[in-house]
């Protein structure tokens, strides 16, 4: 009976020292098992390694997890960046830093899910102020002629599915080939950025020149000199390149990129086509108003193109 008892006790303590042993995880070790768990699904898995290390820099590699408290986020990360430069010369955005802090959060939240931690000092943590109104549309016909003058195959097949679709730019540089119906223009979306699939329709024109494509992969926008897929940054730059060459620019000095086609869409529902805005959060795929809302800023041009829609109503 002593023996057992000596046995019991052994075994308890040992339980008792383990529930109470502080974790020895790292912040780079919150990064591996991140990756570990979810890095086969990240859509832009580069854009992920990249935050990743900037956020091993800040907070320190080694540093124990444990050992992090909102307060050292603050100053070892939030302070750091704000102070800093991106590869782009300017400071951080306000958006960029929210993305770091998430994938922050995301990655403690596995962490306290794998039970190697306790809490997830992260989430106290607050988020930036973002402005995400965008002002600049290509709703006139003679800029939309100018930017596809200067447009590649590939850049005009994504310019004219974005601006007759209102796809999101991770949606288009998905798109398989298995999901269009080249008799009708529609396309199947299923990995949607809100989780819910949906179904939208490409015009004559968008349909051509997606067709014009070489079938030579499963992914619409193949790079034939590498047989693989072009990743989202490549298809951007030949967007940007034929943007650049069309000497076009947005509204305040707002840069014009991919997403500005789907903010066309959405001015072209609401202010030209009067769709009701129960619709057109269909058609663009949003599920709350708030996001809806960003893309419903009314600046100048737009309410003089309302203007000239009228004048030419009235005159007709």
């Amino acid at each position: 009976m002593e023996h057992q008892q000596q046995f019991v006790d052994q075994v308890a303590e040992a339980v008792y020292a383990r529930i109470n042993a502080k974790p020895t995880i790292s912040v780079r070790g919150l990064r591996d098992l991140h990756w570990t768990l979810e890095g086969r699904y990240l859509r832009s898995s580069s854009d992920v390694a990249r935050m990743g290390e900037v956020l091993c820099t800040c907070l320190g590699g080694d540093v124990i997890a444990a050992d992090i408290t909102a307060e050292m986020i603050e100053t070892r990360w939030r302070e750091v960046r704000k102070a800093s430069l991106t590869r782009y010369g300017r400071a951080p955005r306000p958006a960029t830093l929210n993305r770091e802090l998430a994938l922050l959060v995301r990655w403690f939240h596995l962490a306290v899910e794998q039970q190697v931690l306790k809490h997830n000092p992260a989430t106290a943590v607050r988020a930036e102020e973002e402005n995400n109104l965008r002002r600049t549309t290509l709703h006139r016909r003679e800029t939309v002629d100018q930017l596809l003058a200067y447009c590649c195959p590939i850049a005009r097949a994504w310019a004219l599915a974005g601006l007759s679709a209102g796809m999101r730019r991770e949606e288009i540089a998905d798109l398989d080939w298995d999901r269009i119906d080249e008799a009708t223009g529609v396309i199947s979306l299923f990995d949607t950025k809100t989780g819910t699939p949906r179904r939208v329709r490409v015009n004559r024109h968008g349909l051509a020149a997606l067709l014009k494509l070489p079938k030579l992969g499963p992914k619409v926008f193949w790079n034939v000199t590498r047989n693989r897929a072009y990743s989202m940054r490549q298809l951007e730059r030949k967007f940007d390149r034929a943007v650049f060459k069309a000497g076009l620019q947005g509204v305040g000095g707002e840069k014009i990129t991919t997403h500005t086609l789907r903010h066309t869409l959405a001015f072209r529902l609401r202010c030209e086509m009067k769709i009701p805005e129960r619709v057109a959060m269909k058609v663009l795929g949003h599920q709350s108003r708030r996001a809806f809302d960003r893309y419903g800023w009314i600046g100048d041009e737009e309410i003089a193109a309302v203007y000239e829609i009228m004048d030419s109503a009235d005159e007709e």
